[in-house]
């Protein structure tokens, strides 16, 4: 699931609020606790954290980088790990 088109509406000790005018559709399940990813369009993974609340027109999310100097457009992805595989 991928949050399109957030605006970072506020930054404060509880997290980054994103918002967004249409409703988060969120039948694909991105649910609190999940790990994401942070990116603009023209800046991929700015930063991950994770989702704190999930709302219909707003995310929490606690991230490990200030994205106040990015932006005004967010994406927020899933993260998924890929681990490698090695042959012995």
């Amino acid at each position: 699931m991928t949050g399109l088109g957030l605006v970072l509406e506020k930054m404060e000790e509880g997290g980054y609020w994103f918002v967004r005018e249409a409703e988060v559709n969120n039948s694909q399940g991105l649910v609190a606790g999940e790990v994401v990813i942070v990116s603009t369009g023209k800046e991929l993974a700015l930063a991950q954290g994770m989702l704190k609340q999930v709302d219909r027109k707003k995310l929490v999310v606690w991230l490990d980088r200030d994205l106040t100097k990015h932006g005004p457009v967010f994406t927020i992805d899933r993260y998924t790990y890929h681990g490698g595989q090695s042959a012995c």
